[in-house]
Protein backbone atom coordinates (compact mmCIF):
# COMPACT_ATOMS: atom_id res chain seq x y z
CA UNK A 1 0.00 0.00 0.00
CA UNK A 2 1.19 3.62 -1.03
CA UNK A 3 1.50 5.47 1.81
CA UNK A 4 0.74 9.32 1.71
CA UNK A 5 3.07 12.49 2.81
CA UNK A 6 1.90 15.13 0.60
CA UNK A 7 2.37 18.51 1.21
CA UNK A 8 -0.23 21.13 1.09
CA UNK A 9 0.39 22.67 -2.43
CA UNK A 10 -0.13 19.82 -5.23
CA UNK A 11 0.33 19.77 -9.17
CA UNK A 12 -1.16 18.07 -11.76
CA UNK A 13 0.72 15.45 -13.65
CA UNK A 14 -0.02 16.42 -17.09
CA UNK A 15 1.51 14.26 -20.24
CA UNK A 16 1.62 17.48 -22.44
CA UNK A 17 3.37 19.30 -20.27
CA UNK A 18 6.72 18.15 -20.47
CA UNK A 19 8.47 20.77 -18.33
CA UNK A 20 6.49 19.64 -14.94
CA UNK A 21 7.63 16.04 -15.64
CA UNK A 22 9.20 14.82 -12.10
CA UNK A 23 13.03 14.51 -12.55
CA UNK A 24 13.42 12.05 -10.39
CA UNK A 25 12.33 9.42 -13.18
CA UNK A 26 14.54 8.41 -16.46
CA UNK A 27 18.19 7.66 -14.68
CA UNK A 28 17.82 4.29 -16.12
CA UNK A 29 15.54 2.58 -18.87
CA UNK A 30 13.15 0.06 -16.90
CA UNK A 31 11.78 -3.43 -18.25
CA UNK A 32 8.16 -5.41 -17.95
CA UNK A 33 8.07 -2.06 -15.63
CA UNK A 34 10.17 -3.37 -12.43
CA UNK A 35 10.47 -0.10 -11.35
CA UNK A 36 11.61 0.51 -7.37
CA UNK A 37 8.41 1.16 -5.04
CA UNK A 38 10.00 4.62 -3.92
CA UNK A 39 10.17 5.83 -7.10
CA UNK A 40 6.09 4.84 -7.44
CA UNK A 41 5.50 6.31 -4.05
CA UNK A 42 7.46 9.62 -4.65
CA UNK A 43 5.49 9.83 -7.78
CA UNK A 44 2.20 9.34 -5.92
CA UNK A 45 3.41 11.88 -3.13
CA UNK A 46 4.19 14.47 -5.92
CA UNK A 47 0.87 15.06 -7.83
CA UNK A 48 -2.82 15.10 -6.49
CA UNK A 49 -4.38 14.72 -10.04
CA UNK A 50 -3.63 13.21 -13.13
CA UNK A 51 -5.27 15.22 -16.18
CA UNK A 52 -7.25 12.24 -18.94
CA UNK A 53 -9.64 12.27 -21.00
CA UNK A 54 -12.44 10.62 -22.55
CA UNK A 55 -13.99 10.24 -25.72
CA UNK A 56 -17.51 8.95 -26.83
CA UNK A 57 -20.36 10.28 -29.24
CA UNK A 58 -23.38 11.97 -26.58
CA UNK A 59 -26.50 13.01 -27.83
CA UNK A 60 -26.12 15.62 -25.25
CA UNK A 61 -22.37 16.74 -24.89
CA UNK A 62 -23.58 19.18 -21.52
CA UNK A 63 -25.41 16.33 -19.98
CA UNK A 64 -22.18 14.68 -18.52
CA UNK A 65 -21.35 18.15 -17.04
CA UNK A 66 -23.99 17.95 -14.67
CA UNK A 67 -24.15 14.02 -14.24
CA UNK A 68 -21.07 13.04 -14.54
CA UNK A 69 -19.65 10.20 -17.08
CA UNK A 70 -21.28 6.97 -15.42
CA UNK A 71 -20.58 3.19 -15.85
CA UNK A 72 -21.26 1.45 -18.87
CA UNK A 73 -24.66 -0.51 -18.31
CA UNK A 74 -25.13 -2.79 -21.51
CA UNK A 75 -28.92 -3.00 -20.81
CA UNK A 76 -29.90 0.99 -20.73
CA UNK A 77 -27.09 1.62 -23.57
CA UNK A 78 -29.54 -0.81 -25.84
CA UNK A 79 -32.63 0.89 -24.33
CA UNK A 80 -31.21 4.03 -25.60
CA UNK A 81 -29.85 2.39 -28.98
CA UNK A 82 -33.10 1.54 -29.63
CA UNK A 83 -34.91 4.97 -29.27
CA UNK A 84 -32.33 6.68 -31.32
CA UNK A 85 -32.11 4.24 -34.29
CA UNK A 86 -36.52 4.78 -34.38
CA UNK A 87 -36.15 8.41 -33.94
CA UNK A 88 -32.87 9.48 -36.31
CA UNK A 89 -33.07 6.89 -38.37
CA UNK A 90 -36.58 5.50 -38.72
CA UNK A 91 -35.74 1.70 -37.72
CA UNK A 92 -37.59 -0.61 -35.96
CA UNK A 93 -34.75 -2.95 -34.10
CA UNK A 94 -36.85 -6.05 -33.09
CA UNK A 95 -35.72 -8.10 -30.27
CA UNK A 96 -34.46 -10.86 -31.81
CA UNK A 97 -31.70 -8.55 -33.31
CA UNK A 98 -30.96 -7.54 -29.69
CA UNK A 99 -30.76 -10.75 -28.26
CA UNK A 100 -28.87 -12.37 -30.75
CA UNK A 101 -26.49 -9.48 -30.36
CA UNK A 102 -26.01 -9.76 -26.91
CA UNK A 103 -25.62 -13.59 -27.13
CA UNK A 104 -22.75 -13.03 -29.67
CA UNK A 105 -20.64 -9.98 -28.65
CA UNK A 106 -20.98 -10.47 -23.99
CA UNK A 107 -20.42 -8.21 -21.84
CA UNK A 108 -16.56 -7.75 -22.16
CA UNK A 109 -16.11 -3.81 -20.86
CA UNK A 110 -19.33 -3.41 -18.78
CA UNK A 111 -19.22 -1.63 -15.49
CA UNK A 112 -16.45 0.17 -16.30
CA UNK A 113 -15.72 3.29 -17.66
CA UNK A 114 -12.06 4.55 -19.57
CA UNK A 115 -10.15 7.60 -19.55
CA UNK A 116 -6.83 8.21 -21.92
CA UNK A 117 -3.68 10.31 -21.10
CA UNK A 118 -2.98 11.57 -24.69
CA UNK A 119 -6.30 13.39 -26.51
CA UNK A 120 -4.66 13.48 -29.83
CA UNK A 121 -3.19 9.89 -29.59
CA UNK A 122 -6.77 8.86 -29.02
CA UNK A 123 -8.36 10.75 -31.84
CA UNK A 124 -5.24 9.97 -34.37
CA UNK A 125 -5.87 6.52 -34.10
CA UNK A 126 -8.63 5.15 -31.83
CA UNK A 127 -11.48 7.77 -33.48
CA UNK A 128 -14.46 5.23 -33.55
CA UNK A 129 -15.09 6.18 -30.00
CA UNK A 130 -15.57 9.67 -31.30
CA UNK A 131 -17.10 8.79 -34.39
CA UNK A 132 -19.61 6.08 -33.86
CA UNK A 133 -19.91 6.42 -29.96
CA UNK A 134 -19.95 3.27 -27.48
CA UNK A 135 -17.01 0.26 -28.86
CA UNK A 136 -19.91 -1.87 -27.37
CA UNK A 137 -23.24 -0.35 -29.25
CA UNK A 138 -20.47 -0.70 -32.41
CA UNK A 139 -20.01 -4.39 -31.97
CA UNK A 140 -23.90 -4.40 -31.92
CA UNK A 141 -24.73 -2.83 -34.97
CA UNK A 142 -22.23 -4.12 -36.94
CA UNK A 143 -23.90 -8.17 -35.82
CA UNK A 144 -26.94 -6.68 -36.67
CA UNK A 145 -25.87 -5.89 -40.26
CA UNK A 146 -23.60 -9.16 -40.19
CA UNK A 147 -26.83 -11.54 -39.42
CA UNK A 148 -29.73 -9.45 -40.58
CA UNK A 149 -28.47 -7.58 -43.16
CA UNK A 150 -29.87 -3.90 -41.98
CA UNK A 151 -28.76 -1.62 -40.18
CA UNK A 152 -24.57 -1.10 -39.56
CA UNK A 153 -22.41 0.82 -38.01
CA UNK A 154 -22.38 4.09 -40.23
CA UNK A 155 -25.72 5.14 -39.37
CA UNK A 156 -24.56 5.53 -35.40
CA UNK A 157 -23.29 8.36 -37.54
CA UNK A 158 -26.45 10.24 -37.53
CA UNK A 159 -27.11 11.06 -34.12
CA UNK A 160 -24.67 12.27 -31.79
CA UNK A 161 -22.04 15.02 -31.50
CA UNK A 162 -18.13 13.35 -31.46
CA UNK A 163 -16.81 14.98 -28.11
CA UNK A 164 -13.74 15.07 -26.31
CA UNK A 165 -13.76 15.77 -22.46
CA UNK A 166 -10.66 16.70 -20.13
CA UNK A 167 -10.96 15.61 -16.51
CA UNK A 168 -9.19 16.40 -13.15
CA UNK A 169 -8.79 12.86 -11.90
CA UNK A 170 -7.79 12.15 -8.27
CA UNK A 171 -4.53 10.10 -8.64
CA UNK A 172 -6.03 8.11 -5.70
CA UNK A 173 -8.86 7.45 -8.40
CA UNK A 174 -6.58 4.59 -9.99
CA UNK A 175 -5.26 1.53 -9.01
CA UNK A 176 -1.96 0.36 -7.51
CA UNK A 177 -1.07 -1.05 -10.67
CA UNK A 178 -1.63 1.10 -13.36
CA UNK A 179 0.14 4.10 -11.07
CA UNK A 180 2.97 1.75 -11.39
CA UNK A 181 2.51 1.11 -15.38
CA UNK A 182 2.26 5.24 -15.50
CA UNK A 183 5.12 5.83 -13.89
CA UNK A 184 7.18 3.37 -16.08
CA UNK A 185 6.04 5.08 -19.24
CA UNK A 186 7.04 8.19 -18.04
CA UNK A 187 10.36 6.90 -17.04
CA UNK A 188 11.21 5.56 -20.35
CA UNK A 189 9.99 8.34 -22.04
CA UNK A 190 11.98 10.55 -20.31
CA UNK A 191 14.83 8.10 -20.21
CA UNK A 192 14.95 7.06 -24.16
CA UNK A 193 14.00 11.15 -24.36
CA UNK A 194 10.93 10.38 -26.65
CA UNK A 195 9.19 13.59 -25.05
CA UNK A 196 7.66 14.56 -28.13
CA UNK A 197 6.01 11.40 -28.57
CA UNK A 198 2.31 10.65 -27.90
CA UNK A 199 1.16 8.02 -25.34
CA UNK A 200 -1.27 4.92 -25.93
CA UNK A 201 -2.05 5.27 -22.44
CA UNK A 202 -5.34 4.15 -20.57
CA UNK A 203 -6.76 3.84 -17.28
CA UNK A 204 -9.90 1.49 -16.67
CA UNK A 205 -11.70 2.95 -13.91
CA UNK A 206 -14.24 0.97 -12.15
CA UNK A 207 -16.09 4.17 -10.07
CA UNK A 208 -18.13 6.66 -12.10
CA UNK A 209 -16.23 10.32 -12.47
CA UNK A 210 -18.38 12.42 -11.12
CA UNK A 211 -19.76 15.69 -12.56
CA UNK A 212 -16.87 18.22 -10.85
CA UNK A 213 -13.86 16.50 -12.38
CA UNK A 214 -14.67 17.32 -15.71
CA UNK A 215 -13.22 20.82 -16.32
CA UNK A 216 -13.38 21.48 -19.97
CA UNK A 217 -14.89 19.77 -23.29
CA UNK A 218 -14.42 20.13 -27.21
CA UNK A 219 -16.07 18.70 -30.27
CA UNK A 220 -12.50 17.23 -32.82
CA UNK A 221 -14.11 18.26 -36.07
CA UNK A 222 -11.22 15.95 -38.58
CA UNK A 223 -11.03 12.28 -36.72
CA UNK A 224 -9.11 9.38 -38.21
CA UNK A 225 -11.61 6.60 -38.80
CA UNK A 226 -9.54 3.06 -37.73
CA UNK A 227 -12.67 1.09 -38.64
CA UNK A 228 -12.36 2.53 -42.40
CA UNK A 229 -8.76 2.48 -42.75
CA UNK A 230 -7.85 5.32 -41.82
CA UNK A 231 -10.06 7.79 -43.89
CA UNK A 232 -10.74 11.37 -42.46
CA UNK A 233 -14.10 11.52 -40.87
CA UNK A 234 -15.47 15.30 -41.07
CA UNK A 235 -17.97 16.09 -38.64
CA UNK A 236 -20.22 18.88 -40.27
CA UNK A 237 -22.92 19.29 -37.78
CA UNK A 238 -21.59 21.94 -35.62
CA UNK A 239 -21.91 25.48 -35.55
CA UNK A 240 -18.60 26.69 -34.65
CA UNK A 241 -15.22 27.94 -36.79
CA UNK A 242 -14.75 25.37 -38.66
CA UNK A 243 -10.99 27.01 -39.52
CA UNK A 244 -9.81 25.66 -36.14
CA UNK A 245 -9.37 22.12 -36.01
CA UNK A 246 -11.28 21.61 -32.12
CA UNK A 247 -13.50 23.92 -30.96
CA UNK A 248 -13.48 24.70 -27.26
CA UNK A 249 -16.98 25.21 -26.02
CA UNK A 250 -17.26 24.73 -22.01
CA UNK A 251 -14.57 25.27 -19.48
CA UNK A 252 -15.30 24.62 -15.62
Amino acid sequence: MISSMREPELEIFDWKLRDNWPLFLGESEVEDCEIENNLVEKFYNSFSHIRVYHTCRPLDPHLYLKEGLRLADYSELLSQFIVNVKKHCDIDLQNEHIKSARKEIGTFHENRVFVVLDDQNIIDQAGHYAIYGSEYIVAVAVHIQSKFGIFGKNYLKKFGTPTVYEILLEIDDISERELKELVCSVNNSIFNEETSESIDFTFELYEAIEAEKIISLYHPLKIKDPLERDLVYVHENLSVNKSKENSTIFYR
